[in-house]
Order: C-alpha cells, then sequence, then structure tokens
C-alpha cells in the first residue's frame, strides 16, 4: 500500500537532491525544521526527520519523550528506510532483535508494507528462511486479528496484509534456488508459515500451494510418505482438474510413486517398479491440459516400455510448450529435445529422419544416455549418419553401463566405426566389470 503523499515526494527528491550537492545540507535542514513547524501533529513528518539524519547526517531533533507513538513509529521508519538505501543492511538486521521496534512499525499497516518486504530481500539474501516466518508470526502474534474478515473489532487490513506477506514468501521459496545445506530451514519456514492464521485465512488454491512447497520440499530428501501426504492435501484443496496448480502435484506424485526426488534426475532406464501407478498420474495431469513436465514425464515412462510412437509425440508437445515459455526452462528443453530425437528414431519413422538426427545432434553433447533402451536409436543413426552415430556412442556413459555384455557390445560397434582407442576402453571396462573372463 502506498504511504507517500506529495508533500513526502517532494521532499524525499530535495533529499536526494542535498545528496548530489545540488542543495545544501543547511538548506534541507531548514526546509524540514519549517516542515515539521508547520505540520505540527502530523506524525508523518517525522520519516523525514529520521530519514535525514541518517541518509545525510543531519543535525535534526529526535522525537521527544513527550510525543505521541506515532511520531516515535514514523521516524524509526525513517531511519529504516535510510540505511535501506545506503545498503547498511547490518542495522537492518539488529532491527530483527528489537522485537519491540519491530512490533511498533509493524503495527501501523502502511509502514508494515514497506518494512516487511526489505526485510525478506535481507532475509533471503543471507538464506535465513525461518527467520522469515517468524518475523510473520512474531506480528501475527502480538495484533488484534479478526476471527472472520467481515469482524470489526480486529485489523482487518493487517490480516490482509500478513496475508499478501505470506503469499509473498511462498513465492520467494518457489523461486529461489536452495541450497542442499538450507533446504532444512526452508521446510521449517513453510511449516511456521502454515501454523498462522494468515495462512487459514488464505483461499484454497493458497493454501494448497503451500502444502505443494512443503511436499516438493520433503521428496527433495526422500521422504516420500510425508511429501505424499503434503501433496494428497495440495489436492483435497484444488480440486480443478484445469488448474495448473493441480496437475504440477500430479506430476510431482508421479514422481513420488518412482522414488524420483525431481523431475531432472528422470532418465530412460529398464524396469521400473510402480511405473503404471506413475503414468496414471501424469495421464491425470494431462486430462487437464497439457504442461511440459507432465508431457516429458509420461513421454520417459512410455519410452521406457518401447511405445516410442506415443512417446514421441509427448515430447514434440512437450519441446513446443517449453518454447513458449519464458523464461525458457533450458534444461528440461535440452533433454525434452534429445529425447524428442531418441524416439522418432527408435520409431523407425523414416519421413521424420532429418528431423530426429537434428534433434539429437543438437543435444547430445549435454544428455548423456544410459545404454538401457538405446541401441534402436544407435542402429537408425549408424544406417543414416555415421559420423553422428560415432558421437552418440561417445555421449553414452560406459560408468554406468547395465552390465558387462552391454559394454562388449559398445566395444565392437567402435571397433566396426574404425575407432580403436575407444574401444578398447570399452573392452577395458568391460574385464574390470565381468566376473566370468571366459
Amino acid at each position: 500500500m502506498a504511504w507517500e503523499r506529495a508533500i513526502d515526494r517532494l521532499m524525499l527528491r530535495q533529499i536526494h537532491l542535498a545528496e548530489g550537492g545540488d542543495i545544501s545540507e543547511r538548506e534541507i535542514r531548514s526546509l524540514i525544521e519549517e516542515l515539521l513547524t508547520l505540520s505540527k501533529g502530523d506524525a508523518r513528518i517525522w520519516f523525514h526527520v529520521g530519514y535525514g539524519r541518517t541518509f545525510l547526517g543531519l543535525d535534526l531533533p529526535e522525537p521527544s519523550g513527550s510525543g505521541s507513538p506515532e511520531e516515535t513509529r514514523w521516524y524509526q521508519f525513517g531511519r529504516f528506510r535510510a540505511h535501506g538505501r545506503k545498503g547498511e543492511n547490518h542495522w537492518m538486521a539488529e532491527l530483527v532483535e528489537d522485537e519491540a521496534l519491530l512490533l511498533d512499525l509493524a503495527s501501523d499497516p502502511a509502514i508494515a508494507s514497506q518494512v516487511l518486504p526489505s526485510l525478506m530481500d535481507l532475509f533471503f539474501k543471507d538464506a535465513q528462511y525461518e527467520k522469515a516466518a517468524w518475523v510473520l508470526g512474531l506480528i501475527e502474534s502480538h495484533a488484534l486479528l479478526p476471527r472472520e474478515k467481515n469482524d470489526a473489532t480486529g485489523d482487518t487490513e493487517l490480516l490482509l496484509l500478513l496475508e499478501a506477506a505470506l503469499s509473498d514468501l511462498l513465492t520467494r521459496l518457489e523461486r529461489t534456488p536452495i541450497a542442499p545445506e538450507h533446504r532444512g530451514s526452508a521446510r521449517r519456514a513453510l511449516m511456521a508459515a502454515m501454523d498462522t492464521k494468515a495462512f487459514h485465512a488464505l483461499t484454497s488454491p493458497e493454501q494448497a500451494r503451500l502444502h505443494r512447497a512443503l511436499g516438493k520440499s520433503l521428496q527433495k530428501t526422500g521422504e516420500w510418505d510425508t511429501a505424499k501426504a503434503a501433496l494428497d492435501a495440495a489436492l483435497q484443496l484444488d480440486q480443478d482438474p484445469k488448474s495448473p496448480m493441480r496437475r504440477s502435484v500430479l506430476c510431482l506424485q508421479a514422481l513420488n510413486a518412482i522414488k524420483i526426488i525431481d523431475l531432472d534426475q528422470l532418465e530412460a532406464q529398464g524396469a521400473r517398479e510402480a511405473s503404471d501407478k506413475a503414468l496414471a498420474l501424469f495421464d491425470e495431469a494431462l486430462g487437464g491440459g497439457a504442461l511440459p513436465e507432465s508431457c516429458f514425464g509420461k513421454g520417459i515412462l512410455l519410452y521406457e516400455k518401447s511405445e516410442f510412437a506415443e512417446a514421441s509425440e509427448l515430447f514434440e508437445t512437450g519441446t513446443q510448450l517449453l518454447r513458449e515459455k519464458a523464461p525458457l526452462e533450458e534444461e528440461l528443453f535440452i533433454r525434452c529435445s534429445f529425447y524428442l530425437g531418441a524416439s522418432l528414431l527408435a520409431a523407425g519413422n523414416k519421413e521424420e529422419i532429418h528431423k530426429a538426427v537434428r534433434h539429437i545432434e543438437e543435444t547430445m553433447d549435454k544428455v548423456h544416455p544410459e545404454l538401457v533402451n538405446f541401441y534402436p536409436v544407435y542402429d537408425a543413426l549408424k544406417d543414416c549418419h555415421q559420423r553422428i552415430a560415432l558421437r552418440f556412442l561417445d555421449s553414452l556413459d560406459l560408468g554406468r553401463g547395465t552390465s558387462a555384455d552391454d559394454l562388449l557390445l559398445v566395444a565392437l560397434e567402435y571397433q566396426c566405426l574404425g575407432e580403436p582407442e575407444p574401444a578398447l576402453l570399452a573392452a577395458e571396462r568391460v574385464l574390470h566389470l565381468s566376473q566370468d573372463l571366459d
């Protein structure tokens, strides 16, 4: 919510002009003092006193002990904004340690709406996710909040502000890459946020977002059952089959079923437990409309079952959706494009052979396929483009070979292509893995 009036914007411009030397400090000090005299009883004018003292170091009065609490509050807010503009984050961090000052600033929604985003920026910069949720809980615990939104006995404006702050906290957690060592802090922040009154005042879809974020966090550390419970709660709160939020939760449920922590860990492999259950969940997600994640996930599982034609259609849709999405999710786009080429080749689609080879050539340096299920791709490449076939073999990670027999076939293929050095390396790997040297 905007707090600045025309007079406030004008005074701030004058202070910033003084910073650049366009107005003397003596002149700006006189302006603030005269404004203070002329606007006696207007507590907001004390913002400029605090701002000028802190930002320019002006010799200006402090609020007297006999003054109103509002004067002190706006004075402290001015100091807070000045320290923030000067980049003095250490002072802003100290504010959080002074609970009385923090609560006083938060008691005025006009000030709280300015202070909270700045504190969130500071906390997220330092990965202090729990402290971000703690501040919201602290403010809420000391506020007279209404039991319902039409309850005039409580501070409805502050409740709305806390709801907005909670939504902002969630959005930041969704968009911020969380380092592994900070995942516990981020998860505890989510759980603390879900204990607030503001959380229960959110709409069902907004509550579902928090449950989804918690489920995703739990899944990152392989806590499958508790992650599933959180994701189930999200689905209960958002029943709209076309909701992007619900469809993304179904994708997470599908990954949970096959014990994959995140989509970037999903690669084509051999037989997989619970793949039918995961396919059903991806199907339900696709029933409400295609998402790149559901297209890629179902495509991989179909690829593993050698259902290459249907898999290629899903990868085609996925790459198209990703092209239209801003910003581009480059890693998922590259993998989706690679598997589109691989599935077209494996399906024997001769009409799309040049398109398939182009997709493979553009992405194989960044995607390292497993040996399992990739011989149909290699055979098709060898028949139409031996140079690309050789590069495809080079892209295989021999350290992840499923058996010595498979690795021996790779060695023989290198030999047939007239490449003795990689053939020798593959053969040495076969000897290393083999139990029976005969």
